[in-house]
């Protein structure tokens, strides 16, 4: 009984650790970037996830957001200063893609 309690222990702590962020899909240079500019694996992972670079990653967060309210931004081509733009203006994502097709720029 105290074998399988310590296998099961064993193996809830391999899968924890096999579903925790890690620099697996980045180069060393990459890896080298989000470190130099000060994020860990947990977080690098969600911005790389939406196809982000270390410094444009640090551009959202400099704008004022984070991986939950840039990825909708994101899914439509907006920069961190576009949606900024268009965030400070008073626009959310929807009427920002919408007023940005027919041509018009956000009110500074």
């Amino acid at each position: 009984m105290k074998t399988l309690i310590v296998a099961s222990a064993f193996a809830l702590i391999l899968t924890g650790c096999a579903s925790a962020p890690n620099w697996e899909n980045m180069t060393q240079t990459e890896i080298n970037d989000w470190k130099t500019n000060g994020y860990n694996a947990e977080q690098a992972d969600r911005w790389h996830e939406l196809g982000q670079k270390a410094s444009e990653a640090k551009a959202w967060e400099e704008a004022g957001f984070n991986t939950d309210s840039a990825k909708d931004w994101i899914a439509e081509k907006f920069t961190s200063e576009e949606a900024s733009a268009w965030k400070k203006a008073g626009f959310d994502v929807s009427e920002a893609v919408r007023d940005r097709s027919r041509g018009l720029q956000p009110i500074r």
